[in-house]
């Protein structure tokens, strides 16, 4: 599969939800997944497609560029609050025992369970990330974006 396959998913929906590392790829310029993670971004932003993801997101993200005091990095980070087409979702109750009902099935981390859930309680299209791990959960679709590369 290749970044078409992956533009003509994204197409089908109305509202994804991305992993942190994606967002990481795109704003840190990563030298492999980042072209990949502009084309997902400008592709969502010219269909005005909705973005949700759980407030933990941010948590994620900024803890290098605190740690490195990048003021630039922390502003880019920041700004997704801003951002048109982009919604934070809170962790409710609902979220945190979905979110400890797939840990307990598939074992996967606390914050991946948490973005998990949030994108199902959000009934997005699917979830984008990059750990293939997260390929197993079957209560959503997810895509990894290893698969769309050469």
């Amino acid at each position: 599969m290749g970044l078409k396959d992956l533009k003509s998913a994204i197409l089908k929906a109305e509202k994804i939800s991305c992993d942190a590392n994606c967002f990481i790829y795109y704003f840190e310029a990563h030298k492999k997944f980042g072209p990949l993670a502009k084309e997902i971004f400008e592709a969502l932003k010219k269909e005005k497609i909705k973005i949700f993801c759980s407030t933990i997101l941010l948590t994620e993200l900024l803890v290098s560029p605190f740690r490195d005091k990048d003021k630039n990095l922390i502003s880019l980070y920041l700004s997704l609050k801003e951002r048109e087409g982009f919604t934070f979702v809170a962790p409710s109750v609902d979220i945190a025992i979905q979110a400890a009902k797939l840990r307990a099935k598939y074992n996967v981390k606390a914050p991946d369970a948490i973005h998990l859930a949030t994108a199902i309680d959000s009934e997005v299209g699917f979830f984008i990330t990059n750990d293939e791990k997260l390929k197993k959960v079957e209560e959503i679709e997810t895509l990894v974006l290893k698969d769309f590369t050469p």
